[in-house]
């Protein structure tokens, strides 16, 4: 019956009859000020629900009136509001079960001295009275909620509310007491998040046996709660940011209803051992508990625990018994200087992470016994030296530090890691080299070192990994591969994206990165290749044997610029990243000889320097950037379309990325104001010479980062790009890039709606590399469509492609802050003789 309540857009009131569906037109149907905020529901004669709109003037028949909702209005007549609250205007309303005030900061700030018993729906926001009217005695309330009221209590003593089953105080910031629930004893939904003032909640809370949802989230003066919980049915119990709460009470029997307890930044102390009773919850969280001193040793009862931020706890406690409780045991920033000596006993243990741990500095011996322990993260433990083994289930091994190192160079260790399938140390600045014997982890399937700034070189056996699928070395300085590489057959992504370096200045050096040139002499013999990755370095050729790679899809060589020229390339390749110098010369040849080329991104670093530091520039400084070297990208863009459209048999969609913030001229339709675009096609469009549809989109790629720190020097930098200023910065600083992604909606709509033709649609996706803070670069996407894209080829010849007279376009859903404001279109024809192609000149719809 109050689903109408719930959705200010459509409100559906439903009884016992028939369903009266109350839309936003009926509610602006008057015009006086009254009517605008005054919506009542009656009954007639014949128990049928009605709606009608009435000014509150004597003539309504307020006997009947059932229902009454109040929304923002615009403006109020004098003393309007006043009557409609007075005791004397709701004292007629007998029948009334639904009051609801809606709307903040405006209405009547009176106390409210009479409401009707009859009410079954009570909610009122920013209520200005200390409490409701004490002869108030709604014994058939369902809801009531007093959100961001100035209520100190809600009523004196106990009142019998047996049908009540909601009551939300939240934001009640002078709330000071709960009410007493020994007769609520239906209630499901207990809401006091940010009740500043409340210090305890009434004891008979814990006896609520009905209750599914209990929230005390940043209820700052919080000290305690009731001493014992019984709620059996209980779903959720949010108590974070309780910052003064420090007891937790026992509970006394199984609550396997349980499925939520956060305790995030709570003054608990300890925690009884009686909770163990909530090991249902399937992730406790302790967090910034900044008093917790000690745990129980229940705690191992639970499936999934993390213990972060905890400064105050020293110690685990111990595990007395063979527990297949816990699964997942994540320590971040706790002082324990150990684990427990009986962690062995945590026989379903799969995953053990310890992070930012300073002062531990052992593990117990007994982590041999873990037989089910898969995954092993060290992450930042600097006083943790070795590790008194690793058991032989673990198929993920990562951390940062020497603690790793030291354990991989014990030469007995490999021979029971039959099962390690990863290894990741990416970030550790304290290795110069790989240990000489992992060479002999020959399930290892990925290994992961990048950003080891002091890793120099590769170990010359690397290539006895036979199963190796991944090898990720960026921001390394590595300066060749070993030729043993050759033999890894089954190496999928290989990535050396390099680290480059730009200052204040917007200035980039690659001085640091001269590579040999046979730095990736044993590329060609990497047959099975289907990612490489190779941005950033200071090679000046790639060799010849790239065109052997045979699997390869996708090649990043963007940021490279002292490579003089691209190879040939294998006719495979999907997605091309590559600089702006390159594409000029090879663009037109690549879209002829890749066949499955699909995605070509073009670079200009200067072009994104200039938008790193200037963010505020997308039309200003436009002409300093649409350089000759723009227009001659344009020229070869425009000869794109026949190249890659007249191949036969093509169906995917060509992508191209290249920057700039204009579309080009040949472009015979063009809209440089709307987020969308929409053409009304001529009525014969489709012809034996359509080749497809050219479409450009002018949108921004984005680096998310706004500030983050950087490493130079041995020291730390800090950068803010929303106030662009650098701390403790004079030189430049190592600067690294990501890739964004966009995608555009093309869609082809019949003609005529009454038509049978169904839409026709195509997800066009662009990615393009950013450098770090230039969170707003220009670009232009360009997308060549073949018919065929749009729907499959048997589809086209059993239906007329003219039956679709309107042609769509549209940024994603999740792309609005790209800015896709300008957009080109173009139907594109080969002439009759088939040496070129010519564009149809449209309208806009």
């Amino acid at each position: 019956m109050l689903d109408f309540l719930l959705n200010p857009r459509k409100r559906e009131v439903v009884s016992p009859g028939k369903p009266l569906k109350c839309s936003e037109s009926t509610f602006a149907a008057s015009s006086t000020p009254l009517d605008e905020i005054c919506q009542f529901i009656i009954s007639d004669p014949s128990g049928t629900p009605s709606f009608i709109v009435n000014n509150w003037d004597g003539t309504s028949r307020k006997e009947a009136i059932e229902g009454l909702l109040l929304t923002e209005p615009e403006q109020f007549e004098e003393g309007e509001l006043e009557y409609m609250y007075s005791a004397e205007a709701l004292k007629k309303t007998r029948r009334l079960r639904i009051l609801v005030k809606e709307y903040y900061n405006r209405g009547f700030d009176e106390p409210v001295a009479y409401l009707p018993n009859s009410l079954l729906w009570l909610e009122w926001r920013n209520y200005s009275s200390n409490s409701l009217p004490s002869n108030f005695e709604p014994a058939k309330l369902v809801y009531l909620t007093m959100k961001g009221s100035s209520i100190i209590k809600l009523w004196n003593g106990a009142k019998r509310l047996a049908f009540l089953t909601t009551l939300d105080l939240s934001y009640c910031d002078k709330l000071i007491q709960t009410p007493d629930f020994r007769m609520i004893t239906n209630l499901e939904r207990l809401i006091l998040s940010s009740c500043d003032a409340l210090v305890e909640v009434h004891p008979s809370v814990g006896f609520l046996k009905k209750l599914i949802l209990l929230t005390m989230d940043y209820c700052r003066s919080l000290e305690r709660l009731p001493a014992i919980i019984q709620s059996e049915c209980l779903e959720v119990l949010d108590l974070n940011y309780c910052f003064n709460l420090k007891m937790f009470p026992e509970v006394e029997r199984n609550m396997n209803h349980l499925k939520k307890l956060d305790l995030t930044s709570t003054g608990i102390r300890e925690l009884p051992a009686s909770i163990e009773h909530l090991s249902s919850v399937e992730n406790l969280q302790l967090h910034s508990c900044n008093q917790l001193v000690s745990l129980p040793s229940s705690i191992w009862r639970f499936r999934n625990l993390k213990i972060s931020e905890c400064e105050k706890l020293g110690s685990l406690p111990e595990i007395h018994w063979n527990s297949n409780c816990t699964r997942e045991l994540i320590i971040k920033l706790v002082s324990i200087k150990e684990l427990p000596t009986s962690i062995g006993n945590l026989t379903s243990l799969n995953f053990l992470e310890i992070c930012n741990c300073k002062t531990i500095s052992s593990l117990s011996s007994s982590i041999w016994r873990l037989k089910s322990l898969t995954s092993l993260k060290l992450l930042d433990c600097r006083k943790l030296k070795n590790l008194p083994g690793i058991p032989n289930a673990i198929n993920h091994l990562s951390g940062h530090g020497l603690q790793l190192l030291l354990t991989l160079e014990q030469p007995t260790i490999y021979e029971h890691l039959d099962l390690l399938r990863i290894i990741d140390m990416n970030w550790c600045s304290c290795i110069s080299s790989l240990p000489h014997n992992i060479w002999m982890l020959k399930s290892l399937r990925i290994l992961r070192i990048s950003y080891c700034s002091g890793l120099e070189y590769l170990p010359e056996n690397l290539g006895h990994l036979e199963h190796l699928e991944e090898l990720l070395a960026d921001g390394t300085d590595i300066l060749r591969l070993p030729s043993s590489v050759a033999r890894l057959n089954k190496l999928e992504v290989l990535s050396f994206r390099k680290k480059f370096v730009i200052g204040p200045k917007v200035q980039y050096s690659l001085s640091m990165l001269n590579l040999p040139d046979d730095v990736f002499g044993s590329l060609g013999s990497l047959g099975s290749v289907v990612k490489l990755n190779l941005s950033g370095n200071g090679f000046c050729k790639l060799p010849e044997t790239m065109n052997q790679l045979f699997c390869l899809e996708y090649l990043d060589i963007t940021f490279c610029q002292r490579l003089e020229a691209l190879p040939e390339l294998p006719p495979s390749i999907k997605e091309l990243y590559v600089d702006e110098h390159l594409a000029l010369r090879s663009m037109e040849d690549l879209v002829i000889k890749c066949k499955e080329l699909n995605l070509i991104a073009v670079t200009n670093i200067e072009y994104q320097n200039f938008y790193r530091w200037l963010d505020s520039i997308w039309s200003d400084v436009s002409e300093l950037l649409e350089n000759s070297q723009k227009q001659q990208m344009d020229d070869m863009l425009q000869l794109i379309p026949f190249s890659y459209l007249s191949t036969a048999k093509r169906e995917e969609v060509l992508k191209i990325v290249i920057h700039g913030t204009r579309i080009p001229e040949w472009f015979r339709w063009q809209d440089r104001s709307a987020t969308t675009m929409s053409v009304n096609l001529p009525e014969h469009w489709y012809t034996q010479n359509f080749l497809g549809f050219a479409i450009c989109c002018g949108c921004c790629f984005y680096h998310s980062a706004r500030s983050y720190d950087v490493e130079f020097e041995g020291s730390m930098h800090h950068y803010n790009y929303d106030s662009s200023y650098w701390k403790e910065y004079e030189e430049p600083s190592y600067d690294f890039y990501e890739r964004d992604t966009i995608e555009i909606t093309a869609k082809l709509t019949p003609r005529h709606k009454g038509m049978r033709t169904e839409e026709l649609k195509k997800v066009c996706s662009f990615s393009m590399n950013v450098v770090r803070r230039a969170t707003a670069v220009p670009n232009m996407c360009f997308a060549f469509l073949p018919l065929n894209s749009l729907c499959h080829t048997s589809n086209i010849q059993a239906k007329n492609p003219n039956d679709y007279g309107i042609f769509e376009a549209s940024l994603g859903p999740g792309d609005i802050l790209h800015r896709g404001k300008q957009w080109g279109f173009n139907l594109v024809y080969k002439d009759e003789a088939g040496g070129s192609i010519t564009y149809e000149m449209l309208t806009n719809r």
